[in-house]
């Protein structure tokens, strides 16, 4: 029991941490703006400086105001105050609601589809258990030990046969697809293999 409020606590941690910087005003975006805003306007006192002193004429003055007056409004659109304000409003509820929801269906997934009773495995037991972690070495010791048994077992020498080729065992591989021959009988695959 302890250790699930110890879980309890982390996961709350976690979504706090995640959740925190949704929860703050951004006001690193409306300082943005406003220096956006700012550079906008030198940039409309630049051009009548330049038109002033002849650099540029009336018509591209007239062009260079009307794009910078664009920019203005668009910077002001992104960030207008009703806009901005429901809108992240809704994505901050949207975001919580993910994040506290994302926790709570993880839990329930676990408790249908896993098995919280079932007790520990040890990481040593569990690649004892699993076959395909074994050393080749291991695996060909444990079929000579069962042909060791069953010596008339002519699969597990048709098997271990071309296992002994690979490894270089020569007179074990010759060994072993002669009894495959004696008791499955000849194949070319036997054959060329002995």
């Amino acid at each position: 029991m302890f250790l699930w409020f110890i879980l309890a606590l982390l996961t709350g941690g976690a979504v706090l941490a995640v959740l925190w910087p949704f929860l703050r005003p951004p006001a690193t975006a409306a300082a943005g703006r406003a220096h956006d805003a700012a550079v906008y306007r030198d940039q409309l006192a630049e051009i009548d400086a330049d038109q002033a002193r002849g650099l540029i004429d009336k018509a591209e003055a007239q062009s260079a105001r009307t794009e910078i007056s664009r920019r203005i409004l668009a910077t002001g659109e992104a960030g207008g105050p009703g806009k901005s304000k429901s809108s992240q409003g809704a994505a901050r509820l949207a975001f919580a609601f993910t994040v506290v929801c994302l926790p709570i269906a993880s839990l329930a997934i676990y408790l249908s589809a896993g098995n919280p009773s079932l007790p520990d495995q040890p990481l040593a037991a569990r690649l004892e258990s699993n076959e395909t972690n074994q050393s080749i070495a291991a695996l060909v010791a444990k079929v000579e030990a069962r042909l060791r048994e069953h010596p008339d077992d002519g699969k597990g020498w048709d098997v271990v046969a071309p296992v002994y080729l690979r490894l270089g065992r020569y007179g074990d591989a010759a060994d072993a697809f002669e009894q495959a021959i004696r008791l499955l009988g000849a194949s070319a695959a036997r054959y060329s293999g002995y």
